[in-house]
């Protein structure tokens, strides 16, 4: 493992977040550019990430935002299954624009902003969620994601109430209850929530009933993100479920992970 100190790991989260900024305070004269803004903000994301492999080299990283490490700061983390992750999760993300940019195009130049406002916020969010090395920083990525992309989508609905929103919330909160007991029942056992400390720990904590339980409602949590494709019976449905579907697959699969080296590692 290595402490990295540079900044550019998280320009990755960073990057999407100014172009939504810019997306949501554009001028009249510069909306007529928002697409060509997307574009080139995806390809300056894609020359960082390039650049961020580069200086990895595949061995695993621990980065701290701003040096400053937990538990007072933020971690994040570059493994070896970020490289699969990646694509996983933004491919099928580009996919989506791909499809919507049609229908985009033909939105008010106001309302057209905020959908690729809302869209590069995901991204952030997405690459947010992969790189957390945080079981808490994790949680808080995964609710701005569900908002997000539950707004993204409401606004791409004609009729509301095609869109059961009410519904999603309530569902949505109900779930949220479980990953928050989760968190503190891996808080009492181990007094953090860092991922890479309880690697450390494991042999201190082996087969601790209190983990796999804390991460056994970590899992049902997740399936929150599920909820933004039950709640839409449009056509639309199967393309929006490529933003979500991949993202809550690799938060169960690192989640499974630390449940099978805690049983049998």
């Amino acid at each position: 493992m290595t402490i990295l100190h540079f900044q550019e790991p998280f320009l990755l989260v960073l990057i999407p977040v100014l172009a939504a900024l810019v997306m949501f305070l554009m001028t009249s004269t510069l909306k007529k550019n928002a697409e060509a803004i997307v574009i080139g903000t995806l390809i300056l994301w894609m020359i960082q990430l390039v650049m961020v492999l580069i200086q990895w080299g595949g061995h695993r990283w621990i980065y701290d935002v701003g040096g400053w490490f937990p538990m007072e700061g933020i971690a994040l983390e570059l493994h070896k299954k970020f490289m699969w992750e990646i694509g996983v999760v933004f491919l099928p993300a580009i996919v989506f624009y791909f499809y919507t940019k049609s229908k985009i195009n033909r939105r008010a130049p106001e309302e057209k902003n905020i959908i690729l406002g809302l869209w590069l916020l995901c991204l952030a969010s997405l690459v947010g969620m992969l790189l957390s090395d945080d079981l808490m920083n994790l949680f808080m990525e995964m609710e701005l994601f569900f908002g997000i992309a539950g707004a993204l989508f409401l606004i791409d609905q004609h009729d509301t109430r095609v869109f059961k929103w009410d519904a999603l919330l309530l569902e949505g909160s109900a779930l949220s209850c479980f990953w928050i007991l989760g968190l503190g029942f891996f808080f009492i056992k181990e007094g953090e929530w860092n991922q890479n400390n309880f690697h450390w720990m494991r042999p201190l904590l082996a087969h601790s009933q209190v983990i796999l339980i804390a991460l056994g409602l970590m899992m049902i949590g997740s399936l929150k993100l599920l909820l933004l494709t039950f709640h839409d019976p449009s056509p639309k449905r199967k393309w929006r479920a490529l933003l979500v579907i991949p993202i809550w697959f690799c938060i169960e699969i690192q989640l499974l992970e630390m449940i099978l080296k805690q049983l049998y590692f």
